[in-house]
Protein backbone atom coordinates (compact mmCIF):
# COMPACT_ATOMS: atom_id res chain seq x y z
CA UNK A 1 0.00 0.00 0.00
CA UNK A 2 1.34 3.50 -0.72
CA UNK A 3 1.20 5.71 2.12
CA UNK A 4 -0.44 9.45 1.87
CA UNK A 5 2.55 11.25 3.78
CA UNK A 6 6.01 11.52 2.36
CA UNK A 7 9.03 10.26 3.36
CA UNK A 8 11.76 12.37 3.45
CA UNK A 9 15.07 10.34 2.48
CA UNK A 10 18.29 11.55 0.75
CA UNK A 11 16.70 14.90 0.36
CA UNK A 12 13.63 13.36 -1.77
CA UNK A 13 10.42 13.64 -0.63
CA UNK A 14 8.74 9.89 -0.99
CA UNK A 15 5.37 8.92 -1.45
CA UNK A 16 5.35 5.22 -1.63
CA UNK A 17 6.03 2.01 -0.33
CA UNK A 18 9.51 1.60 0.45
CA UNK A 19 12.57 3.93 -1.04
CA UNK A 20 14.72 0.51 -1.76
CA UNK A 21 12.44 -1.25 -3.22
CA UNK A 22 9.76 1.05 -5.38
CA UNK A 23 6.52 -0.21 -7.34
CA UNK A 24 4.84 1.00 -10.07
CA UNK A 25 3.33 4.63 -9.02
CA UNK A 26 5.54 5.58 -6.14
CA UNK A 27 6.68 9.39 -6.59
CA UNK A 28 10.00 10.91 -5.83
CA UNK A 29 9.96 14.70 -5.18
CA UNK A 30 12.76 16.71 -5.29
CA UNK A 31 13.27 20.87 -5.34
CA UNK A 32 16.35 22.85 -6.27
CA UNK A 33 16.61 26.64 -5.63
CA UNK A 34 18.49 28.28 -8.50
CA UNK A 35 19.89 31.29 -7.49
CA UNK A 36 19.47 34.64 -9.71
CA UNK A 37 22.60 36.05 -11.31
CA UNK A 38 23.13 38.85 -14.24
CA UNK A 39 23.07 37.47 -17.37
CA UNK A 40 23.80 39.09 -20.88
CA UNK A 41 22.08 38.53 -23.82
CA UNK A 42 21.99 39.51 -27.15
CA UNK A 43 19.16 38.31 -29.57
CA UNK A 44 16.36 40.10 -31.50
CA UNK A 45 13.06 41.13 -29.30
CA UNK A 46 10.20 40.27 -30.84
CA UNK A 47 7.32 41.70 -29.00
CA UNK A 48 7.65 40.36 -25.57
CA UNK A 49 9.74 37.79 -25.76
CA UNK A 50 13.69 37.33 -27.64
CA UNK A 51 14.26 35.24 -30.63
CA UNK A 52 17.44 35.01 -32.42
CA UNK A 53 18.84 37.02 -34.31
CA UNK A 54 19.12 36.13 -38.60
CA UNK A 55 21.97 38.19 -40.74
CA UNK A 56 21.98 38.97 -43.97
CA UNK A 57 24.10 35.71 -44.64
CA UNK A 58 20.96 33.57 -43.23
CA UNK A 59 23.21 32.43 -40.14
CA UNK A 60 21.57 33.10 -36.48
CA UNK A 61 22.73 34.93 -33.48
CA UNK A 62 21.68 34.90 -29.92
CA UNK A 63 23.88 34.43 -27.38
CA UNK A 64 23.69 34.06 -23.25
CA UNK A 65 26.43 34.66 -21.45
CA UNK A 66 26.97 35.46 -17.49
CA UNK A 67 27.57 38.77 -16.18
CA UNK A 68 27.41 42.54 -17.53
CA UNK A 69 29.28 42.28 -21.10
CA UNK A 70 28.69 44.46 -24.34
CA UNK A 71 27.47 43.30 -27.76
CA UNK A 72 31.22 43.67 -28.44
CA UNK A 73 32.65 41.63 -25.99
CA UNK A 74 29.93 38.82 -25.94
CA UNK A 75 30.23 38.79 -30.39
CA UNK A 76 33.80 38.57 -29.66
CA UNK A 77 34.41 35.48 -27.14
CA UNK A 78 31.47 33.84 -29.17
CA UNK A 79 34.20 34.22 -32.10
CA UNK A 80 37.13 33.37 -30.33
CA UNK A 81 35.48 29.95 -28.98
CA UNK A 82 34.37 29.35 -32.57
CA UNK A 83 37.97 29.82 -33.46
CA UNK A 84 39.43 27.28 -31.16
CA UNK A 85 36.70 25.11 -32.02
CA UNK A 86 37.07 25.32 -35.82
CA UNK A 87 41.28 24.89 -35.18
CA UNK A 88 40.85 21.23 -33.42
CA UNK A 89 38.10 20.00 -36.15
CA UNK A 90 41.02 20.63 -38.38
CA UNK A 91 43.35 18.81 -36.70
CA UNK A 92 41.11 16.09 -36.04
CA UNK A 93 40.69 15.95 -39.71
CA UNK A 94 44.65 16.47 -40.48
CA UNK A 95 45.24 13.21 -37.89
CA UNK A 96 42.28 11.13 -39.57
CA UNK A 97 43.53 12.08 -43.67
CA UNK A 98 46.82 11.02 -42.07
CA UNK A 99 45.74 7.85 -40.82
CA UNK A 100 43.66 7.04 -43.53
CA UNK A 101 46.84 7.17 -45.96
CA UNK A 102 49.12 4.98 -43.59
CA UNK A 103 46.36 2.50 -43.66
CA UNK A 104 46.10 2.18 -47.32
CA UNK A 105 49.88 1.24 -47.25
CA UNK A 106 49.29 -0.77 -44.77
CA UNK A 107 49.39 -4.07 -46.44
CA UNK A 108 52.36 -2.87 -48.29
CA UNK A 109 54.12 -2.31 -44.65
CA UNK A 110 53.21 -5.86 -43.70
CA UNK A 111 54.17 -8.04 -46.32
CA UNK A 112 57.82 -5.76 -45.87
CA UNK A 113 57.93 -7.09 -42.10
CA UNK A 114 59.33 -10.21 -43.29
CA UNK A 115 62.68 -8.48 -43.28
CA UNK A 116 62.51 -6.22 -40.19
CA UNK A 117 64.58 -3.49 -41.28
CA UNK A 118 62.95 -3.00 -44.47
CA UNK A 119 59.66 -2.70 -42.73
CA UNK A 120 59.88 0.29 -40.43
CA UNK A 121 61.92 2.05 -43.25
CA UNK A 122 58.92 1.64 -45.14
CA UNK A 123 56.92 2.54 -42.72
CA UNK A 124 58.80 5.79 -41.99
CA UNK A 125 58.40 6.96 -45.58
CA UNK A 126 55.34 6.49 -45.77
CA UNK A 127 54.39 8.23 -42.61
CA UNK A 128 56.93 10.80 -44.01
CA UNK A 129 54.81 10.71 -47.41
CA UNK A 130 51.19 11.02 -45.81
CA UNK A 131 52.52 13.94 -43.58
CA UNK A 132 52.88 15.74 -46.87
CA UNK A 133 49.68 15.22 -48.52
CA UNK A 134 47.42 15.11 -45.64
CA UNK A 135 48.65 18.57 -45.26
CA UNK A 136 48.07 19.33 -48.78
CA UNK A 137 44.68 18.31 -48.94
CA UNK A 138 43.70 19.81 -45.19
CA UNK A 139 44.96 23.09 -46.74
CA UNK A 140 42.75 22.08 -50.01
CA UNK A 141 39.85 21.82 -48.05
CA UNK A 142 40.27 24.67 -45.76
CA UNK A 143 41.14 26.78 -48.77
CA UNK A 144 37.78 25.95 -50.53
CA UNK A 145 36.43 26.48 -47.15
CA UNK A 146 37.48 30.43 -47.25
CA UNK A 147 36.90 31.06 -50.99
CA UNK A 148 33.81 32.67 -50.64
CA UNK A 149 33.97 34.53 -47.14
CA UNK A 150 37.96 34.89 -47.52
CA UNK A 151 38.89 34.67 -50.64
CA UNK A 152 42.61 36.40 -50.50
CA UNK A 153 43.73 34.19 -47.23
CA UNK A 154 42.00 31.37 -49.57
CA UNK A 155 43.78 32.21 -52.71
CA UNK A 156 47.50 32.66 -50.31
CA UNK A 157 46.60 28.92 -48.93
CA UNK A 158 46.44 27.94 -51.87
CA UNK A 159 49.36 29.55 -54.06
CA UNK A 160 51.47 27.99 -50.78
CA UNK A 161 50.07 24.76 -51.85
CA UNK A 162 51.27 24.69 -55.33
CA UNK A 163 55.38 26.59 -54.44
CA UNK A 164 55.06 22.92 -51.95
CA UNK A 165 54.09 20.61 -54.30
CA UNK A 166 56.19 22.28 -56.80
CA UNK A 167 59.35 22.13 -54.66
CA UNK A 168 59.01 18.72 -53.84
CA UNK A 169 58.37 17.96 -57.73
CA UNK A 170 61.53 20.04 -58.60
CA UNK A 171 63.35 18.02 -55.93
CA UNK A 172 62.41 14.85 -57.43
CA UNK A 173 63.61 15.78 -61.05
CA UNK A 174 66.59 16.96 -59.78
CA UNK A 175 67.57 14.15 -58.15
CA UNK A 176 66.64 12.10 -61.15
CA UNK A 177 68.59 14.46 -63.49
CA UNK A 178 71.62 13.57 -61.22
CA UNK A 179 71.52 10.22 -60.77
CA UNK A 180 70.91 9.65 -64.58
CA UNK A 181 74.08 12.01 -65.56
CA UNK A 182 75.85 9.61 -62.91
CA UNK A 183 74.75 7.05 -64.10
CA UNK A 184 75.36 8.07 -68.09
CA UNK A 185 79.29 9.27 -66.93
CA UNK A 186 79.61 5.54 -65.72
CA UNK A 187 78.34 4.00 -68.97
CA UNK A 188 80.63 6.36 -70.89
CA UNK A 189 84.08 5.72 -69.08
CA UNK A 190 82.71 1.69 -69.80
CA UNK A 191 82.81 2.54 -73.34
CA UNK A 192 86.11 4.25 -72.92
CA UNK A 193 88.01 1.19 -71.90
CA UNK A 194 86.24 -1.32 -73.99
CA UNK A 195 87.49 0.75 -77.16
CA UNK A 196 91.19 1.28 -76.23
CA UNK A 197 93.68 -0.92 -78.04
CA UNK A 198 95.18 -3.43 -75.07
CA UNK A 199 98.76 -2.45 -73.98
CA UNK A 200 101.69 -3.62 -75.88
CA UNK A 201 103.14 -6.67 -74.68
CA UNK A 202 106.96 -6.01 -73.35
CA UNK A 203 109.69 -8.42 -74.83
CA UNK A 204 112.28 -9.74 -72.67
CA UNK A 205 114.75 -10.74 -75.16
CA UNK A 206 115.50 -7.42 -75.87
CA UNK A 207 115.53 -6.68 -72.03
CA UNK A 208 118.87 -6.96 -70.42
CA UNK A 209 119.88 -9.17 -67.95
CA UNK A 210 122.20 -10.50 -65.40
CA UNK A 211 122.88 -13.79 -63.83
CA UNK A 212 124.79 -14.81 -61.62
CA UNK A 213 126.43 -18.16 -61.22
CA UNK A 214 127.76 -19.25 -58.06
CA UNK A 215 130.24 -22.71 -57.27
Amino acid sequence: TTTTSPTIINNYFYFGNTFNAPIVGDTRVSFQVVETSNVSILAKQTGNRLAPYITSRGGEILLVEKGYLTADEMIEQARSENTYLTWILRLIGYILCLVGFVVCFQPCITFADVLPCLGDMLECGICCLGAVVAAVISGTIIALAWLFYRPVLAVGIIAVLVLLCGGFWYIGNKRKENKKSLQDDDDDDEKQVEGCPPPPKEDNADQPFSMALGG
